[in-house]
Formats: structure tokens, sequence, C-alpha cells
């Protein structure tokens, strides 16, 4: 990008930089071996850097993340990794999701997942089973089709707010505002790969809500599955693991 725009300034008339987005594709992975989350990936730190020099040099320009994502074929050197109790198809749906996440906390955006379906979930080349469903003729949806499905459901409205200090570091917490009311909803997640839960963390609301559900990812569940908790003093008690959970709320500070 830097390359381009010394160009442009050298070569057009009007030095200007000739393209409105700034588009990248990335993968997490090792690559030629499997994949890796977006946190072991340093996912939002690289995306953070192309805001940075975006925000310095190119102001104004928007940025894209046109492809990322994980495969579902066991020999893929994309594929998501099975893990604990969790098999490749939700591990690639939670990966998603914390993929996501993490171009809303770099501050990009757009992303694009690579690709709505299946080339051939038969195939172990990178990139052929890494669709929310299955290949054309099939159609099957994956976990990671109502994972992504419940995420534009709940939160599709609402803007990023920032990430909330969670003090624990094994919880990440981010926090979404619906710019037409007071609901919000915040995000929490163990950001591992290897099974970790973090039970009975009490997420600090820091307004006072009246209601708070909690949303649960559930396969064959475009909504997710809604929990009533309950507030003490601002406070909710949940249970985390390493699928990013939803708690909604209303009356958000």
């Amino acid at each position: 990008i830097s390359d381009m725009k010394t160009w442009f300034e050298e070569n057009r008339d009007d030095g200007k930089f000739a393209a409105d987005v700034l588009n990248f594709h990335h993968y997490c992975c090792v690559w030629g071996s499997y994949g890796i989350s977006p946190e072991e990936d340093g996912l939002k730190s690289k995306l953070a850097d192309l805001v940075s020099y975006r925000d310095q040099y190119l102001p104004g320009k928007e940025i894209w993340l046109t492809e990322f994502g994980w495969d579902t074929h066991s020999s893929s050197p994309q594929r998501a990794v099975a893990h604990a109790e969790f098999n490749i198809y939700e591990v690639q749906a939670q990966w998603i999701l914390r993929g996501y996440l993490a171009g809303l906390g770099a501050g990009i955006d757009r992303m694009t997942q690579y690709m709505l379906r299946d080339v051939n979930p038969n195939s172990n080349i990178q990139y052929d089973s890494s669709g929310l469903v299955g290949p054309k003729g099939d159609w099957s949806p994956k976990p990671s089709w109502y994972y992504v499905y419940t995420m534009k459901n709940r939160l599709g409205d609402f803007v990023f707010a920032g990430e909330q200090a969670s003090g624990h570091p094994n919880v990440m917490v981010y926090k979404f505002i619906d710019p037409d009311s007071d609901n919000g909803a915040y995000v929490l997640w163990c950001p591992t790969s290897n099974g970790t839960t973090v039970n009975e963390y009490n997420l600090s609301l820091g307004s006072s809500p009246s209601n708070a559900t909690q949303i649960t990812m559930q396969d064959q569940d475009i909504d997710g599955i809604e929990t009533s908790l309950n507030i003490q003093n601002g406070v909710v008690t949940v249970n985390i693991s390493e699928t990013p959970i939803f708690v909604m709320v209303d009356n958000i500070q």
C-alpha cells in the first residue's frame, strides 16, 4: 500500500491514491499446516496496524477484509482444529465469530467470511470446505451458519462501543450499543483454543438495566437460546467458554 501511494504521488497528475478502499485477505493459520484462532494469530493487532497506517497516511479510505475463514475438512491445511469437547464444525463457528469480533475491535469497516458454501466438503484442498453451508445441490447449514445468523439477528443494528476490562486473563468483553435506543449488549468469550472455561464470572453492567438476557449459540437456531439473568447491584453472573455469548440489556450506558 505504501509503494502504491508513492507511485500514485509520482505518476498521477493529481497525485491522489487511486482506490477508495484498502482491501485485504488474511487467513489465520500455520501456513501449509493447520488453522489457528484469531487470537493466536494476533488478527486484531494486525488489522489495527492497517487502521493506524490508514489514519496517518490515507484518512477517509475504508479498510475491508474480504477473505478470512477456516475449513472443516480434517486434513485441510486451513482447517479449524477440534479440541476439548468441540468438533471441527463447532470450532469453525467459534473462530468465525471471534474473527468478526477481532475486526470490530481493530476498527476496520467491513469483513467478508470466505465463503457462503463449500466447494467440495470431501476435498482437503485449502478453502474447499470453508463454507457456512454445504456445496451446490446440498446447502446443508453448518453450526457456523447458525452462529453467524444469530450474531446478525442479535447485534445487527448495534454499533461497537469498545472493549471492557474483564479483570480476568481468560475473559474478553466487548460492548455494543443500539444507536436508536438505550438497549445494548455485551459479548463475552475465552480467547483460547484448549477448552478453557470461566464459571461464575461476574459481569459489571455499568448501568442500571432492568432486564438482562443471555444468548447462547445453538446449532439449528438462528436466534440462539435465551436465558433470563438475575441482576444484583448492576452485576450478572455467567459461565464463559470459547464460544461467545451475548448478554442483552436495556438502559446501557
